[in-house]
């Protein structure tokens, strides 16, 4: 199997991490006299082993978070016709991906014929399936509510929180938007969607396109929401910690 050189250098790393190919050193107690062989670690932000201990403190920080209302789990996937184009071009699109969906969640809330406040929501990006082929996706964590401009919580019911059609359609159209303000031709767009026209034609086909969102009560618990979504999540070094609180810009 052939994989492109940035996931070939990610499976390498988690190959060969804690091995004798990244060296090592020697732990010797100078009470007992035991030595003992430690490796060393890859230290990739993708590897389970070195991620594992920050992932479950991710997840115990995010719990101590929940409030005590519905919650809602909501996910937003990309049509598989993007998927070259959001391939060649990961860091504008995947923003591009959070923007979107943050957005269509923010503006949806705040019509007054829905909540008329602002919801509050964790975004996290995986980028994979269950076959590990690419599927950039965004699961959200939502509260069912809205809080209004004038301080007051606006609960939804323990089984809805939002239409889904309209939902996917701003969604749709806010990422079509973002999307669109790439100034093509440029190099880090696709081969095949190098010329203006051939973009232009990706962007109609994608607007005619019925998009997949998907919101419904947890199947458990919001705690068990954020556990199995913290499995496949990157505990970054930094507050933010692989998963985005999102007061999006709409």
């Amino acid at each position: 199997m052939n994989l492109p050189s940035d996931e070939f250098r990610v499976a390498r790393a988690i190959a060969e991490c804690r091995t004798p190919a990244l060296g090592g050193h020697v732990m010797h107690c100078d009470s007992c006299g035991h030595t003992e062989e430690r490796y060393n670690s890859c230290r990739n932000r993708h590897c389970p082993i070195c991620q594992g201990t920050r992932r479950e403190e991710w997840v115990q920080e995010r719990q101590t978070e929940l409030l005590p209302v519905p919650y809602f789990h909501a996910v937003f996937t990309l049509p598989d016709m993007l998927y070259p184009l959001i391939y060649a071009n990961k860091r504008a699109l995947f923003n591009a991906l959070f923007r979107a969906a943050s957005g269509a969640l923010i503006k949806l809330t705040r019509d007054p014929q829905q909540f008329g406040g602002t919801p509050g929501f964790i975004a996290v990006l995986h980028t994979w399936n269950q076959k590990l082929g690419f599927h950039p996706h965004l699961h959200c964590i939502v509260a069912g509510g809205a809080l209004t401009d004038d301080g007051a919580l606006r609960s939804s019911t323990a089984n809805f929180f939002l239409p889904v059609r309209p939902l996917a359609r701003i969604f749709r159209g806010k990422f079509i938007a973002f999307t669109n303000a790439l100034p093509p031709p440029s190099p880090f767009l696709h081969d095949d969607l190098s010329s203006s026209t051939a973009f232009e034609k990706l962007l109609t086909k994608a607007c005619h396109h019925d998009w997949n969102v998907y919101v419904k009560p947890p199947f458990g618990p919001a705690e068990d929401v954020l556990k199995n979504i913290g499995r496949y999540t990157i505990a970054w070094p930094y507050p933010t910690a692989g998963l985005f609180f999102l007061t999006a810009r709409t």
